[in-house]
């Protein structure tokens, strides 16, 4: 009898054990469970500058949508999506990713739509979500583990994170532009256009913001005042500065490029006519576009593009990361 006592124990310790296993993972962070690896498209992974193959995905059932992707400036090994079902991290440059979650579960079930690492101050990285019907900017300084609520509103949308500098930017859905002095602990009201901000840019004294009626406009003081940077473009979803002058623009007429921050030609590029540009990349003078299920890769400003199919005909491309290394490329798609 205590033999058969002693091996009754002995199971349901063991059972106990493999069972709170999850809930230990999750102390730290990783989500586990009985979920194998996902390789369904939502995220792509190239080690040689080209040639593109899945990457795997842990711990969710379905495919997420990805809206942005961040090498972490501490850990080059590290990078992180954001995504519709909250925040996916890699610890192998990119191969795997696991479901992460920050201690108070704050963006558990978020759609983390922006993340921006502080060049000013690596250990500080900056995220924006979406949960209950708000909007969320949250800042970590230990690799999410635990989040700062630094922002919150309801009546709009957090369209843009972008540094300037030690300082944050944020371009919201209602036209208005803010400054986040980290420092100070501190948000200033900058500029508020008449259309709503789609994207930021920021470098070399200048911060340029696309608006989604009234086209690209360009600022020299901050962002107290801006001026319209040259002719109505339309609406541009992406802004990429490559250096103090030139600036690219995936708006839905194409590509376009300013050498002087305002007078804007267009890019011939290999995109499939009215195929909308999700993302443009400028890196040691090559252009990558993100369009379709896509990616485009020109060395010679756009007279030749390599094209590359990540995804199938299903997914859409939406972000891309070129790692520091210049070798590794990670992209995200949604579908």
């Amino acid at each position: 009898m205590g033999k058969v006592f002693f091996l009754f124990f002995l199971i349901l310790t063991g059972a106990a054990v493999i069972f709170s296993l999850p809930a230990a993972f999750r102390i730290f962070g990783l989500e586990i469970g009985g979920v194998e690896a996902n390789k369904s498209e939502a995220l792509a992974i190239s080690v040689n500058g080209g040639e593109f193959r899945p990457a795997a995905v842990h711990g969710l059932s379905s495919t997420p949508d990805v809206f942005d992707i961040e090498q972490s400036l501490v850990d080059d090994s590290v990078f992180y999506a954001g995504t519709s079902r909250g925040l996916l991290i890699s610890k192998d440059g990119g191969e795997n990713w696991h479901v992460f979650s920050d201690l108070e579960k704050k963006i558990d079930a978020a759609a983390v739509k922006k993340i921006v690492a502080n060049r000013a101050n690596p250990k500080q990285t900056f995220v924006s979500a979406s949960n209950g019907g708000k909007e969320f900017v949250y800042l970590t300084e230990d690799n999410f583990f635990s989040l700062k609520t630094v922002f919150e509103i309801k009546k709009a949308a957090v369209a843009d994170l972008e540094m300037d500098g030690d300082q944050l930017l944020l371009g919201l859905s209602d036209g208005r532009i803010l400054r986040y002095i980290i420092g100070n602990d501190l948000f200033m009201p900058l500029f508020a256009f008449d259309s709503a901000v789609l994207d930021l840019a920021a470098g070399n004294g200048v911060i340029y913001a696309s608006t989604k009626s009234n086209g690209v406009f360009k600022s020299y003081d901050g962002g107290k005042t801006f001026t319209a940077a040259g002719n109505w473009i339309g609406a541009v979803k992406r802004l990429t500065l490559e250096n103090e002058k030139r600036i690219y623009a995936a708006s839905l007429s194409g590509v376009l490029r300013s050498d002087n921050g305002g007078d804007w030609i267009s890019v011939k590029t290999a995109a499939e006519k009215n195929g909308a540009i999700e993302d443009i990349v400028v890196e040691r003078g090559a252009v990558y576009l993100a369009s379709g299920s896509k990616i485009y890769k020109s060395a010679d400003a756009g007279a030749l593009w390599k094209i590359f199919t990540p995804f199938s005909a299903k997914r859409t491309s939406t972000v891309i990361n070129l790692a520091k290394n210049g070798k590794i490329i990670i992209i995200g798609s949604k579908g």
